[in-house]
């Protein structure tokens, strides 16, 4: 099934984690927090899964931002964090705004060339509005 409408990201998607998840497997390291300020933090997602790494920093944030009114929060050491819309909305939902970005694997081959050199280097804002953000 389709998430947000985008056929790449049902069973396709699903089956790549699987893969890597089984090549390599997460636990070795701790899901953790390595620095925190009142209105910082920065993660070490441990090699998991971006899904995971990307709640908690979200998580983070808000609870931040409720107390300071701003809040700016880093995670490294995870892999694919999907569609950063989806942890927009969440933070758009407690009434904030939300600067989200990532890095990307050079995946993206540039016209005429023959491997890729280019991430998709995804970037996403979200405003609090009354009907949809």
């Amino acid at each position: 099934m389709p998430v947000e409408g985008l056929s790449f990201s049902g069973l396709a998607r699903s089956l790549s984690i699987s893969e890597r998840s089984t090549a390599k497997p997460p636990g070795a390291k701790d899901l953790r927090i390595t620095r925190q300020t009142p209105l910082s933090a920065q993660l070490d997602g441990g090699d998991r899964v971006g899904y995971v790494v990307a709640q908690q920093a979200v998580e983070i944030a808000i609870d931040e931002a409720a107390d300071v009114g701003l809040a700016v929060v880093g995670a490294n050491n995870t892999w694919y964090t999907g569609m950063l819309s989806n942890y927009a909305e969440m933070i758009t939902a407690k009434g904030l705004v939300a600067v989200i970005a990532s890095n990307a694997s050079p995946w993206v081959t540039p016209f005429g060339g023959t491997e890729g050199r280019f991430g998709t280097n995804p970037f996403c804002l979200g405003f609090p509005a009354p009907q949809r953000p």
